[in-house]
């Protein structure tokens, strides 16, 4: 090693307890990509009769506001500064939204047309994690183990 380099210390082992409490975060996740892979667009299309287009559509338009979203998450959890740290808030205050969005995307009222049902599904599948509302969760989260 170079003498002008200084040697840096290895950090200490992170424990058992600490690795399966960091992993358990991963359930929501789990459950929330699992409704939106497996049965969103079966739920919309064979049980609420919107159109398997109209509902792609859909889930292209929030991916679509995802891939903007996410950028804009990123870079104001990068610069917040709270008492509670750079991006805690965001998980803190944005969980009970984004459990209600996903409540709310599996139960449409009864009697939309398809023009109001669509625009609910995009709503909510916005508000529930296809893209902002899952950004302010996630991505904090994620970003919180760097340094």
């Amino acid at each position: 090693m170079d003498a002008r380099t200084p040697e840096r210390e290895s950090p200490p082992p992170v424990d058992s307890a600490t690795r399966i409490f960091y992993g358990l975060g991963s359930i929501a996740y789990g459950v929330k990509d699992s409704g939106f892979s497996f049965f969103l667009l079966f739920f919309y299309n064979q049980v609420l009769g919107l159109p398997s287009q109209i509902v792609g559509l859909g889930i292209l338009l929030t991916q679509i506001l995802d891939a903007i979203s996410d950028p804009i998450v990123g870079y104001v959890s990068d610069n917040w500064h709270s008492r509670w740290g750079r991006r805690h808030p965001f998980m803190y205050f944005t969980a009970i939204p984004v459990g209600i969005g996903f409540y709310l995307l599996f139960h449409p009222p009864e009697g939309l047309d398809q023009t109001r049902l669509f625009v609910w599904f995009v709503f909510f599948a916005a508000l529930a994690g296809i893209s902002c509302m899952s950004a302010l969760v996630g991505l904090p989260g994620d970003a919180s183990a760097a340094p």
